[in-house]
């Protein structure tokens, strides 16, 4: 409750108002809750609330319009539930009247915002809202969540803090902490802002606002202002301090700059700086912070005052200067340094070297507006540029500008599309670092991701090369592109890199987004990259290649110095951009021009994708042009797939060239280079992975001039495989590669496992050749590697290049000149080869000269005889034996036996060491065996009667019928064809054939014995007629089986094979010629058959017509067109009726009901029936598609809009109603625009009309015709009910207005009059636009300024036509010139005056000319050249300006004579005077040759004797090693033993001489053994060591002589006794198991139980006698599945009588008895009785005929006898298994199959309605009986019903089968055998 507080008395009060009746009462009211107090807020006015204890703030507080409210006293504390919304909203609007206005002032009373995390700030102020603190006033603790405002927001209207009020403690997500004055007026004339935070600026005062209105009357509009500002008051204390920022920087009041666009930005006239008045500035503390330095941060401050004012950050300084106090850097003036870093101090080409240079501190990229020197004062980030033509997070600099990092950051906070800094056209950047740790870098955005983006780009967009940036100092790195140049992209222009890193950066991070390449740089096609220092390093690309470097097409990398290393290539397939294929290059990706001066390209990796060998490149990979002038390539690695972590790629992949790889195509020209310890890697297999130095397919130069000089060792080709090479130094796969001046390559290897250090230096491919006269080494310093072993030789140069130069990195090979060329060969010898009797050369694909009559083969000149194949005449074979012949002559040949026709010698194995002859021994004549022996013809087999059998024959045999034509025999029996009666008889005859031994490789054909082949003379069963014949208009064969079979053993004696139309027909047929029935007699028997008539299905039907599924109604009948189709095209014929009378009935069924009709018309779903009459040919019945196939749909039709309804005016008495006519009942109206509609009662009804203002009007009406059965709603006609119109109006006097004209109205109809377009006469604007006012009030609309740019000679502005003017600001001007002057001009169009040119000469390569500083340059002049030299170069200089060219080493070449040399340059004539020769060794053959000039001197040396023997068949001596001169007489051989496979050895010269001694043998014998004898052979030689001889058994059955054991065999084992072998007469084996049946003693019945035992039938043994079979269960109608088992064996089965193609009829016998046998089912379907036939014996006997068995496919197949007894009904498992046992043997398997697999809910329901249900499976019963349950899912559904699955069946068995067998080893005879374990 609230109460009033009287002063007086009530009277008094009377009184007071009565006195003052035009006064307003300032009332006063006291609250103690919410409510209170919100009731007292709303009733707005002039009072004063006062607060009593805490209220807690459920919601917010409205201060209404034209409130002014005073809350004094209490705390006011924000509820924890309350975090949407604001505390206090003063709800304001436009307009400068007071009634616009609210006012609310806090006095003596705390705003808490208890620390609840809120969405909104506290207070929000817009236009005309008033917020005065005064003391005593406390607002804190709160936390505002907003990125967008502060605790206090004054987005418009004035806060004004007085003496003694505070703002602190609070927090906000945003701008702001205490106070966020974003665009109205802060007016601060004393107070305290402490302890508040705030995430982005202005911890305690975020200072956005800027001045609006001049009127010094109000406070409106005039932003942040500190103190009195109309200096009346000087006495205020103002502290803001101990605000910070989120990370603690302290930040008390930031100033905001007003214009965010970069290069759009004066500092000088920043309007958000603060304002300020008087206040005692001794006692005050003022923290100031600027959003960018350097700016004016406090305007027009007196020097008294600005002691208040203090810097929040040491780095930056306020200082006094125009318009106010400014923050810049701190240490600006004293912060100097060249822009070289030092780094180039003393380097004469650094022309601008000063160590005095100024820079200007900056704290933002957007305070950089004009060229300068320019150093960070903090890390900043690349801000959002909203050009037109950018709208991106990127930094373009103007020409001019160097910018130090200070060890500062450039950093990218948000992802960008472009790079973050961008160097146009015309634009020149330094980029420099005093301290070494300043980078360019992405880092993380708010939400602590990862941002990518591109570091630098030069000329992006442009075509123009004038774009320049310079890099001194600094780091660009951790830059992540998802396309191309991870770091730096030269898109147009020039990139020069004085020092500093580009390093970590990485390109392609995705796969669909580009090229991928260029980790560090990109160089595109107008780009130009100088690196004079510094370092490219650890940087990535994952596509196409260059981690470091990627130079595309026209573009140019110059490499004067500095290092490019430790960067990598990943390789991860194409990406799917454009022209993108995958290369490599580590280091460098080469596709333009790379030019290496000098420097060092290092430590990169590529690790490829493909196994395809055209990846690699560890250091560079070059496919466009790539010189190499100078420097160091090393260490670099090309490595293969097990290098990769994340398993991507192909396994075989591999990388070629670990320092270079040269493209096809490509050009490299090595002119000075050391190229070391550079790897290389194969794939999997060993191959590619080649050139680990340097790959080439392309044009290759080693070396240029003479004087070049290049190393290439210690590189290392990784290849996997001893066998193969690569090239560890160069791998040459072009014939494009020149050698030139000083060139080594030595110590580079090819490694694998076990061999890690095989000499492979330079790699000369297969096919592959180079150029080498160029050089000029001193000795052998190039080693050389061929694929093939040069087994003659293998040319590796295409001229003639010293010899002596190279060097064969493989043992025993040498490099010589030969014919002009150079080759790597062996050592080479005469061979010549006899051949023995009866053989002839067959193969010899490496050469060799064979003479005229084929018995001699020569090699002139080889290393190794190679291989060579011989094979025997027709007369003659190669025995196995030939081979050992081979060996026995110990000679260089070995055989390789393949068989009797081919023999393979060659002598790959023995290198020649001389001139060789051979003889080689004779062919083996063949011999002609006697005719064969023991054949006889047999009969065809039933089931195939065309071929008959030759039994007895062997392969060695073949057989003709005419002599002529020879066929092989097969082994034991051939099938042979038989002769037909006749060429058209099925009937075959007796044939006669020819059997003789065919012509081997060992033996000659011989003569041949004849064998007569009977005809197959056999029996038939009698046909079996179909039983599934249903007419079809075509002709059935009438029988089971195939129609041929039958053609061939039967005949048609009465009637026909086949028949078309139904009915039942009698046919007779006997056996075919050769043929009985079983019984023997050949008596026709008649058979009946018969063709059923059909009953008809949809599929019978052919639609020729029919309706859409949908159409519209019509009014028509919509019917089908029907008629009979080919049931089995295309053959037979239409289906027909047989009475031409019958005819087909159609009928349509309507919906789901049951009505029918015969044409459909009316809208409806509707289905085709068809009634197909009795006929000879048909059933009667009635069709239709039950897959819907025949119903189609009626729709509903459309209606036109109903025409002759008109309007009836409403009249003077019914002035809101009207009428409408013509109407029927069967339309429906409504009011335009309305949602319902009115049914039509009759012909007229009555309306009301619409009013406006009060007043009725013309209301158009929409009329209708209403939906029916067939037709939808049509489309309305529009009517028009006219209101009433008055006769004499009465017209108001204030004008009426819409938005065009205004107008009197009448009063009672609302007619108008005077209706006049508005006249806006009253022009207005304001900072926002521009308007017009008409007299009758209306407003023109508020249009935008339309701004026109304007200048003077100081500043430049826009103006409106209104006279609105904005943005004043000072020229910002740039450098322009022509021919003669240059001058400045301003954007805005302005110009100073023009200077003369001030002209300076400058050259270059291209000519020389002249320059002004302004950038003008006259035109090219051409060079003037003269020839210069000195002693090492000559070269040509320009006479006009001292320019050099073409600085060439001289090109020397050598006078010689017999004893002096000297050189001299063939260019120039620089030459050398005349020396003597010196070095080289003298031999006996040779003279010493000079080590400097290369020619030979001086007298031959002396013969030097070799350590070893010479030798022939005679003797041995000594002679020189150097060129075989004998030097001792030649001796005799002496010592040695000979024996029967090798000759003496001499003692003295260790080589075999004189003759074998036949009768000397060693090394013991060996036996050659048979089942019954054994013969001995030396094993030295294979002679015969004695006579073939019967075993000698002893009781073991081992041979006493050669320990030989029987290996027994014949014989016959019973249950009694064992079998005796037919060899060694002992009997062995086991006996036989009995072979027990059960034998039923006595039958069970249903009232009794039986017996029965068990009984062998091979001796009679009984056991289980008197087992007792269980009672009979009693019958039932179901039927069940007795136990079946097979009492016919296979080769019982075969003396049957009925056989059918092969296969023999089978019996079985189920467990049941026959009066309750139903039938037979095969893989769960039920066959025809014909195909078994069922008796009584034991139970029931089945017997499957043979021509049904014939029918099916080979398989495994599960026979189902079903019984109606019901004898199982109710079982369990445990009962099924216990049955089995009764009836056969306990324990008979100790597994039992089940299935496991759920059986569907309606086929179970189905069962289950016939009284069948799943059987029980009870485990543990089961395992009582021994048995292990297995479940499987082994049961399917087949035409809904439950079968097993024999596909599953017989997997499960097999995989059962696989885990449970163990292989057992029998001890007593070795044999393996499978055993099954439960």
């Amino acid at each position: 409750m609230w109460k009033k507080r009287l002063v007086s008395m009530a009277m008094a009060l009377v009184l007071a108002v009565s006195l003052l009746p035009t006064t307003a009462w300032a009332w006063s009211y006291s609250v103690d809750t919410f409510n209170e107090l919100k009731t007292q807020l709303g009733k707005g006015g002039e009072r004063t609330i006062e607060v009593t204890g805490t209220i807690e703030v459920t919601e917010t507080l409205v201060i209404p319009e034209k409130a002014n409210i005073t809350i004094t006293g209490g705390t006011l504390k924000r509820a924890a539930s309350f975090t949407s919304g604001r505390m206090f909203r003063l709800n304001s609007s436009f307009g400068a009247l007071e009634s616009n206005k609210a006012r609310l002032t806090l006095e003596n009373i705390t705003v808490d915002g208890n620390n609840v995390k809120a969405s909104d700030s506290a207070f929000s102020l817009g236009s005309n809202a008033f917020l005065t603190l005064k003391a005593g006033a406390v607002i804190q603790n709160h936390v505002c969540t907003s990125p967008y405002e502060g605790t206090v927001y004054v987005a418009g209207g004035v806060l004004t803090m007085e003496a003694g009020s505070v703002i602190r403690n609070n927090t906000t997500a945003g701008n702001g902490g205490g106070v966020n004055c974003g665009a109205g007026s802060f007016i601060m004339h004393g107070g305290t802002i402490t302890g508040n935070t705030a995430a982005k600026g202005g911890g305690g005062v975020y200072s956005a606002s800027c001045p609006t209105d001049s009127d010094s009357t109000t406070d409106q509009g005039k932003g942040f202002v500190i103190g009195d500002r109309t200096g009346k008051n000087s006495t205020g204390v103002i502290r803001i301090e101990n605000n910070t920022l989120s990370d603690g920087t302290a930040n008390n009041v930031g100033v905001c700059l007003y214009s965010k666009s970069y290069g759009n930005i004066d500092t000088s006239a920043n309007p958000c700086a603060v304002q300020y008045g008087t206040f005692d500035a001794a006692k005050s503390y003022i923290g100031v912070s600027a959003e960018i330095v350097p700016s004016l941060v406090v305007k027009h401050t007196y020097p008294a005052m600005q002691a208040a004012f203090h810097s929040d950050n040491a780095a930056y300084a306020l200082t006094s200067g125009s318009g106010g106090l400014w923050m810049k850097g701190a240490k600006d003036g004293a912060h100097t340094h060249c822009v070289c870093v030092g780094h180039y101090a003393a380097d004469s080409s650094h022309f601008t070297h000063n160590d005095k240079t100024a820079w200007t501190g900056v704290s933002s990229l957007k305070a950089i507006t004009e060229a300068g020197n320019y150093y960070l004062l903090n890390d900043v980030e690349v801000e959002y540029n909203n050009s037109n033509s950018i709208k991106d997070y990127v930094w373009q600099p103007v020409s001019g500008v160097k910018l130090c990092l200070n060890g500062h950051s450039i950093i990218g906070k948000n992802s960008n599309e472009r790079s973050m800094i961008e160097v146009n056209s015309g634009v020149t950047f330094d980029l420099t670092d005093c301290k070494t740790t300043g980078t360019v870098t992405h880092g993380e955005d708010r939400w602590g991701k990862q941002t990518t983006g591109r570091a630098v780009d030069i000329g992006y967009g442009s075509y123009s090369t004038t774009a320049t940036f310079n890099l001194w100092g600094g780091s660009i790195t951790g830059n992540f592109c998802n396309d191309s140049a991870g770091g730096v992209a030269i898109t147009s222009g020039t990139f020069n890199m004085y020092g500093g890193t580009i390093t970590g950066n990485t390109a392609g991070l995705k796969k669909e987004s580009g090229y991928g390449a260029g980790g560090g740089v990109f160089v595109d096609m107008r780009g130009t990259f100088n690196l004079y220092r510094g370092e490219i390093s650890d940087n990535t690309a994952v596509f196409q290649g260059g981690g470091g470097v990627y130079v595309y097409t026209t573009g140019k990398f110059t490499m004067h110095d500095g290092t490019i290393t430790r960067n990598t290539v990943t390789l991860l397939g194409e990406s799917t951009y454009s022209n993108s294929t995958d290369y490599g290059g580590g280091g460098v990706l080469n596709k333009g021009t790379f030019i290496m001066e000098n420097g060092t390209i290092s430590d990169n990796t590529v690790i490829p994708f493909s196994d395809n060998g055209t990846q690699g490149g560890g250091g560079v990979y070059n496919t466009g042009t790539f010189t190499m002038e100078n420097g160091t390539l090393t260490r670099n690695k090309a490595l293969n797939y097990k290098d990769r972590t994340d398993g991507l790629g192909d396994k075989d992949a591999c990388g070629n060239g670990g320092g270079l790889y040269n493209a096809s195509g490509a050009t490299a020209k090595i002119e000075n280079a050391v190229i070391t310890e550079n790897i290389s890697s194969a794939r999997r297999d060993g191959k590619n992975g080649e050139g680990a130095g340097i790959f080439t397919k392309g044009t290759l130069y080693i070396g240029t001039t003479s004087s070049s000089k290049v190393e290439i060792i210690d590189n290392e080709a990784r290849l996997g495989s001893d066998e193969l090479s690569g090239g560890g130094g160069v791998c040459v796969r072009s014939n494009n590669v020149k050698l030139t001046g000083q060139v080594k390559i030595y110590d580079n290897t090819s490694t694998a496992s076990s061999h890690p250090d095989k000499d492979d230096n330079l790699y000369v491919g297969d096919g592959f050749t180079f150029y080498a006269t160029g050089l000029n080494t001193e000795r052998q310093d190039i080693g050389v590697t061929t694929k093939n072993y040069p087994y003659s030789k293998i040319r590796i140069t295409n001229d003639n290049a010293k010899a002596g130069l190279f060097f064969s990195d493989k043992d025993g090979l040498e490099v010589v000149s030969d014919n002009g060329y150079l080759y790597v060969r062996e050592a080479q010898y005469k061979a010549t080869i006899h051949l023995g009797e009866g053989m002839k050369v067959s193969v010899k694909p490496n050469g060799g000269e064979l003479s005229p009559d084929g018995k001699t083969l020569t090699f002139e000149s080889v290393t190794n005889i190679p291989y060579f194949e011989i094979a025997p005449d027709g007369d003659h074979y190669l025995p196995k034996s030939y081979k050992d012949a081979i060996k026995d002559m110990n000679s260089p040949l070995s055989a390789s036996w393949y068989s009797n026709t081919r023999v393979q010698l060659s002598g790959y194995d023995s290198k020649l060491t001389k001139e060789l002859e051979l003889w080689l021994p004779n062919a083996t004549a063949k011999d002609a065996p006697a005719a064969p022996t023991g054949l006889a013809g047999t009969m065809p087999n039933k089931s195939d009667t065309a071929y008959g059998f030759i039994t007895g024959t062997s392969s060695l045999m073949e057989y003709s019928k005419d002599g002529t034509t020879w066929t092989r025999c097969s082994y034991g029996t051939t099938r042979v064809p038989l002769d037909k009666r006749s060429a058209n008889s099925e009937i075959y005859v007796d044939t006669v054939y020819y059997v003789r031994y065919r012509d081997t490789e060992t033996q000659k054909v011989s003569e041949a014995t004849t064998v007569t082949v009977p005809r197959y003379t056999g029996v038939v069963a009698v046909p079996v007629p179909r039983t599934d014949m249903v007419y079809r208009n075509r002709g059935y064969f009438v029988f089971e089986g195939n129609i041929d079979y039958y053609d061939a053993h039967y005949k048609t004696v009465q009637g026909s094979r086949t028949y078309c139309n139904p009915g039942t027909y009698t046919v007779k047929v006997k056996p075919e010629d050769g043929y009985t029935w079983k019984d023997g007699t050949t008596e026709p028997v008649t058979l009946t058959v018969t063709i059923a008539r059909r009953t008809a299905t949809a599929s019978d039907f052919e639609v020729i017509s029919c309706p859409p599924y949908e159409t519209d109604y019509t009014g028509k009948a919509q019917t089908y067109e029907i008629r009979f189709a080919w049931p089995e095209s295309p053959f037979g014929h239409r289906l027909a009726f047989a009475n031409s009378n019958n005819k087909l009935t159609l009928k349509y069924k309507v919906g789901d009901t049951n009505t029918f009709v015969t044409e459909p018309v009316d809208v409806g779903t509707y289905t085709l029936y068809i009634d197909v009459p009795d006929d000879p040919n048909f059933n009667a019945t009635t069709v239709t598609d039950k897959d819907g196939g025949w119903t189609f749909t009626i729709t509903p039709a459309d209606m036109k809009a109903p025409t002759g309804v008109t309007g009836v005016a409403a009249t003077k008495e019914h002035p809101t109603t009207g009428q409408l006519t013509g109407l029927g009942t069967d339309m429906e109206y409504r009011v335009k625009g309305s949602e319902t509609w009115t049914a039509a009662t009759g012909n007229t009804v009555d309306v009301t009309l619409n009013t406006e203002n009060g007043y009725p009007v013309d209301t158009v009406f929409e009329v209708r015709y209403k939906a029916d059965k067939n037709h939808d709603t049509s489309s309305p006609a529009q009517v028009t009910v006219k209101a009433y119109q008055c006769v004499e109006h009465v017209y108001g006097e204030t004008l009426v207005s819409d938005e065009t004209s205004h107008w009197h109205q009448c009063t009672v109809c609302g007619a108008k009059t005077g209706i006049a377009a508005h006249s806006y006469t009253d022009e207005k604007f304001d900072g926002n636009g521009h308007w017009a006012v008409c007299a009758c009030g209306a407003e023109t609309h508020h249009d935008k300024h339309s701004l026109t740019a304007k200048h003077n000679e100081n500043q430049h502005w826009q103006e409106c036509v209104c006279g609105y003017k904005t943005g004043e600001t000072a020229h910002e001007l740039t450098s322009k010139y022509d021919t003669a002057e240059h001058w400045q001009e301003c954007e805005c169009g302005y110009a100073t005056d023009k200077t003369d040119h001030s002209m300076e000469r400058k050259s270059s390569a291209d000519g020389h000319w002249d320059a002004c500083a302004c950038g003008y340059k006259t035109d090219v002049a051409a060079h003037a050249w003269t020839d210069k030299f000195d002693t090492q170069n000559h070269w040509q200089e320009c006479s006009g300006c001292g320019y050099q060219k073409d600085v060439t080493a001289h090109s020397l070449t050598k006078n010689v004579n017999e004893t002096q040399h000297q050189v001299k340059c063939e260019s120039c004539g620089y030459k050398t005077e005349w020396e003597n020769h010196t070095g080289g060794t003298a031999t006996c053959t040779a003279k010493a040759v000079c080590s400097v000039c290369g020619e030979s001197y001086g007298e031959l040396a002396a013969h030097v004797a070799d350590s070893t023997y010479r030798y022939n068949a005679d003797g041995h001596w000594t002679a020189c090693a150097t060129c075989g001169t004998p030097m001792s007489n030649q001796e005799a051989h002496t010592g040695g033993t000979a024996d029967c496979q090798h000759k003496a050895v001499c003692d003295v010269c260790g080589q075999p001489y004189g003759e074998l001694d036949a009768s000397n043998h060693t090394g013991g014998i060996r036996w050659v053994q048979t089942a019954e004898t054994h013969q001995a052979f030396y094993l030295c030689c294979g002679a015969a060591a004695g006579a073939e001889a019967n075993h000698s058994w002893n009781d073991e059955s081992v041979c006493t002589e050669c320990g030989y054991g029987c290996a027994h065999t014949g014989g016959t084992a019973t249950c009694t006794a064992l079998a005796v072998c037919d060899i060694c007469g002992h009997t062995y084996g086991d006996l036989l198991p009995h072979d027990y049946r059960w034998v039923i003693d006595q039958e069970a019945t249903t009232e009794a139980t039986g017996l029965k035992h068990e009984e062998c039938t091979a001796c009679g043994s009984k056991r289980s006698e008197g087992t007792v079979i269980p009672k009979q269960p009693r019958h039932s109608s179901s039927v069940s599945t007795p136990d079946i088992q097979p009492i016919l064996t296979a080769d019982e089965a075969k003396s049957a009588t009925d056989y059918s193609g092969g296969i023999y009829g089978l019996t079985f016998r189920a467990s049941t008895g026959y009066g309750s046998f139903k039938g037979v089912k095969v893989n769960g379907k039920t066959i025809g009785a014909g195909n078994y036939i069922a008796e009584e014996n034991g139970g029931t006997e089945i017997y499957l005929k043979a021509a049904y068995l014939q029918t099916l496919a080979p398989g495994k197949y599960t026979m189902t006898v079903m019984t109606e007894s019901g004898e199982t009904e109710g079982y369990t498992a445990s009962d099924h298994i216990q049955a089995i046992f009764n009836h056969s043997c306990p324990c008979l398997f100790n597994l039992c199959l089940v299935n496991s697999a759920p059986l569907p809910r309606l086929i179970a329901q189905h069962y289950a309605r016939e009284g069948s249900i799943p059987v029980f499976c009870d485990e543990r019963a089961c395992e009582h009986l021994g048995v292990e349950m297995i479940a499987r899912p082994i049961c399917a559904v087949e035409n809904q019903l439950i079968r097993h699955n024999p596909g599953h069946v017989a997997a499960e068995l097999m995989t059962l089968y696989r885990q449970r067998t163990i292989r057992v080893v029998e001890e007593d005879t070795g044999f393996v055998r499978n055993r099954m374990e439960k």
